[in-house]
């Protein structure tokens, strides 16, 4: 069974707390695929038939990029704004896209985006700094739950 779009939305949020372009990415994956006419510029730009490349290089070079130590704290006020941005986008567009409130749509995706920020962050931060787990291994965990939970909420 779908999710709902608020579901969605909220999902995706979920996903771009964890890894800000991911969400981006898979939407504009999906968007491909549907012959909605874009609204305005920011759905004209993900459904480029360029966008879902772009976007995947982007993503999987943040996946690379979260592994170095000098890229600052998610929870920063810079790259947790991005990540509500990356959230409120998803949502937005999702909701247009079905018809529902857009702004309901942003609002859910940035909060879940800040929500999971927090909570993948403390997350992470037990695993490896209070259970001893690698931080590559617990990274390269949260790569793989960011990108399914991507794929399984939009899936038809």
């Amino acid at each position: 069974m779908a999710m709902t779009v608020l579901g969605q939305s909220a999902a995706l949020g979920v996903v771009a707390g964890m890894r800000s372009l991911a969400a981006p990415a898979a939407l504009s994956r999906h968007l491909a695929h549907d012959p909605t006419v874009p609204a305005n510029r920011v759905e004209l730009l993900l459904t480029h038939p360029s966008a879902p490349r772009v976007l995947g290089l982007a993503s999987a070079a943040e996946h690379v990029a979260d592994k170095l130590p000098f890229i600052p704290d998610r929870t920063d006020p810079g790259p947790l704004a991005g990540r509500m941005a990356a959230g409120a986008l998803c949502g937005f567009v999702l909701a247009r896209r079905a018809g529902e409130s857009p702004t309901t749509g942003a609002i859910v995706g940035a909060l879940a985006a800040a929500a999971s920020t927090f909570a993948a962050h403390r997350l992470r931060r037990a695993l490896t700094a209070d259970a001893g787990l690698p931080d590559l291994a617990a990274a390269l965990a949260e790569d793989g739950a960011a990108v399914l939970l991507a794929e399984f909420a939009l899936r038809e």
